[in-house]
């Protein structure tokens, strides 16, 4: 005796295939990363300890 599974039906697709279109990227992005430490010591000497919130 074999178990049905309750759900045999194939599923039928909820959005049509659609193709991908490519994106160009430009050669530079910003990073908000870069500069990270100097902006927190910046941020750091002009306010003091209660401008740097503790994560």
């Amino acid at each position: 005796m074999t178990d049905a599974p309750a759900f045999s039906e194939r599923l039928l697709p909820l959005f049509a295939p659609q193709t991908a279109t490519p994106v160009t990227l430009s050669a530079a992005q910003p990073s908000y990363i870069r500069d990270h430490r100097q902006r927190l010591r910046a941020r750091f000497l002009d306010g003091g300890a209660q401008a740097v919130p503790d994560y």
